[in-house]
């Protein structure tokens, strides 16, 4: 197959020196395989690279000068996804993606389209570099010490006046909790359960983008909040944002990059969600911050309720292969490696584990409260029945006048869900007494006062379910697209109104 990009550096360029040292590959947006050239010799291949989620590591000998060259090779990801396709024919479900090409790609779900980013196909890289020898390219840190405990910050208020800085190599040992009809569902931190106050945010591939995610979270920590879900459709985070969390004791809920479909269980794709997933336990359970892994967003639900195997046709063989791969990658894969390189950190094979749909549900495990919205429930539903965790729930708004500036249609393009713009139409219309009137000005306005006042009313009522409610994520921090979305900041790192309401609530909480 012939690729698309090819990217290219001598190793003078990277810093060589003649000691022993090692190139390091990391952030590729693959595929992409990695050569090597001698000075006056050819190209040799020294590795692949299925995606970003893993880095590539190889060894320089004496023998290397700054001549030598490295190079990344790109092959189109479509093409090479329709490859890989035409060799597994299971009807892999993808509600986000028509060519369901993204089970084949280790890509971030949202290049491929989601119900807040356009779709968007990357490829590319950073240049690698070159580091002192090691033979691991996860760098290693001192092991926790046992008499140093790493603290939550406690949800809401102000910080105690005592607290302090929490250090990156303290102990954190992590326990999910259920069964106790009083409080059914609950994270417990070094022998202490916890409410988690906070957010869902993505994880962008732009560290540009990502500096602007970590002062967000900074400012959340200042008003109350203490957790942030890193959610499955979006990048793993990178080591500056995992120590901001680990000294703000800000408590991060980590998914793996597993959502909107099911995965192919060939040894190959496998080999590298196994590299994948060794990887990032290994890099971030050096962080006390990470006090979950979750194995997937919203797979184990939507394989009991949304009906894929209607809508893609599987035929029972279809279906019980499926669903054999999904127990073996969540259920024995995964929780494997996070027993083996992160022991005292709770795992959790979905999120979340209840449905929305059914009133039994909001009394076990985490629920991701759709009601409203693709439930087209009021939104005061919200308020009467709460779950004994929510780790979604939001409504949206319009963004800013920034973002819209470089809108070229109306705003209804920009509303991606299979909603559309009418059913926030009929919100506002039936909830606060908006009319239609063209104005995409008062559209705006009317879309975010909504939302801060869903945003305060809901938080409230979780505040007062208490203790049966062990903890609120709201849907969602960040933005990654020009749309009409549930941020509570833009694309433009802009604060939609909602954003004040719910620093605000949380000093309360």
């Amino acid at each position: 197959m012939p690729p698309i990009l090819i990217l290219a550096w001598a190793l003078g360029q990277l810093g060589f020196s003649s000691k022993p040292q090692t190139l390091v590959a990391e952030n590729i947006d693959g595929p992409a395989s990695i050569w090597y050239k001698p000075a006056g010799g050819g190209w040799d291949s020294i590795g692949f690279v299925p995606g970003p989620f893993v880095h590539f590591s190889y060894h320089l000998d004496k023998g290397a000068t700054k001549e030598d060259s490295v190079r990344y090779v790109f092959p189109d990801p479509i093409a090479w996804a329709v490859q890989r396709q035409a060799l597994d024919p299971l009807p892999y479900p993808a509600d986000n993606d028509p060519l369901r090409l993204s089970p084949h790609l280790r890509k971030a779900a949202i290049e491929f389209g989601w119900d807040f980013a356009r779709r968007k196909i990357q490829t590319g890289a950073p240049m690698p570099q070159l580091v002192a020898r090691i033979h691991q390219t996860t760098l290693a840190q001192p092991a926790p010490s046992a008499n140093v405990i790493w603290t939550p910050r406690p949800a809401g208020g102000r910080l105690p006046k005592d607290w302090q800085p929490q250090p990156s190599h303290a102990l954190s040992k992590t326990k999910l909790h259920d069964g106790d009809p009083e409080k059914p569902f609950y994270l417990s931190v070094n022998g202490k359960a916890q409410f988690l106050l906070g957010v869902n945010a993505i994880v962008p591939h732009s560290p540009v983008q990502e500096n602007a995610l970590r002062k967000r979270l900074i400012q959340m920590h200042r008003s109350g909040g203490n957790t942030v879900r890193f959610w499955a459709g979006g990048y793993y985070p990178s080591e500056r944002l995992l120590h901001t969390c680990d000294s703000l004791g800000l408590m991060v809920w980590q998914d793996f990059a597993f959502t909107g479909t099911t995965y192919p269980g060939d040894s190959l794709f496998l080999h590298w969600v196994t590299v994948e997933a060794t990887q990032q336990v290994q890099r971030m359970a050096q962080h006390p911050c990470i006090v979950l892994f979750c194995g997937n967003n919203e797979i184990d639900v939507a394989w009991r309720a949304w009906g894929w195997q209607h809508t893609y046709a599987m035929t029972p063989e279809d279906s019980a292969r499926m669903a054999q791969g999904l127990q073996y990658l969540f259920h024995e894969l995964l929780p494997g490696i996070v027993q083996t390189y992160a022991p005292d950190r709770a795992y959790l094979a979905s999120s979340p584990i209840s449905n929305w749909g059914r009133p039994e549900d909001f009394k076990v495990g985490d629920n991701h409260d759709w009601r409203v919205w693709h439930g087209e429930q009021p939104s005061q539903i919200l308020t009467h029945t709460v779950a004994p965790m929510v780790t979604e729930w939001g409504v949206p708004s319009l963004p800013n006048a920034g973002v819209q500036s470089r809108w070229t249609e109306e705003p209804a393009a920009y509303m991606l869900s299979y909603k559309g713009l009418g059913l926030l139409e009929r919100y506002l219309t039936s909830e606060t007494g908006w009319r239609p009137d063209g104005s995409t000005r008062q559209l705006t306005r009317q879309s975010q006062k909504w939302q801060a006042a869903v945003v305060r009313r809901t938080l409230r009522a979780h505040a007062a379910a208490r203790p049966f409610c062990s903890g609120t994520l709201i849907w969602q921090l960040n933005d990654m697209d020009d749309v009409i979305s549930w941020s509570l900041i833009d694309a433009d790192d802009s604060p939609k109104k909602a954003w004040k309401t719910l620093l605000h609530e949380f000093q309360k909480f």
